[in-house]
């Protein structure tokens, strides 16, 4: 029983968080037009990755900066999102692991494109109607924030 009541109490604790993180990027992005910067840190064992969202609201949706920084390894990644934080197109770039990719979406085609250790890469990737959800840190939170039990994308 108490293993079980921590696990509850864990879960719930991620769940706040969750719910936290995603007021903090959605209630700028709803009440802005300027570019919003936000910044958090992963942990994983002793490794820190800082990742920094350079966040654009347009009228149709936004454009969205993330670099994500471990010591001298850094990925750069550019999302095009819908008003609804669906993807619509994005990119990542990750020198140190020789790795460039663009991903566009046209209807239910996912066009990709780049080169992987200098092998170059170009792929179609057939999917549904639902959202393509390539942000899960921005993409989720109106989920979070709902009291719906799961999601589709």
């Amino acid at each position: 029983h108490e293993l079980r009541s921590n696990v509850t109490m864990n879960l719930n604790k991620a769940s706040l968080s969750l719910k936290i993180l995603a007021v903090l990027f959605t209630f700028p992005m709803i009440y802005s037009q300027s570019t919003i910067q936000r910044t958090y840190q992963e942990t994983e064992g002793n490794k820190v990755t800082t990742h920094t969202f350079e966040i654009q609201p347009l009228e149709s949706g936004y454009n969205i900066h993330l670099t994500s920084q471990s010591g001298k390894e850094e990925i750069i990644q550019t999302f095009e999102l819908d008003s609804h934080l669906a993807t619509l197109s994005w990119s990542y770039d990750a020198p140190f692991k020789k790795k460039k990719l663009k991903a566009k979406r046209s209807q239910n085609k996912i066009f990709m494109t780049g080169t992987d250790n200098g092998n170059k890469i170009k792929k179609t990737f057939k999917i549904n109607d639902l959202p393509w959800n390539q942000t899960f840190n921005l993409g989720l939170e109106m989920f979070a924030l709902s009291e719906k039990k799961s999601m589709k994308f």
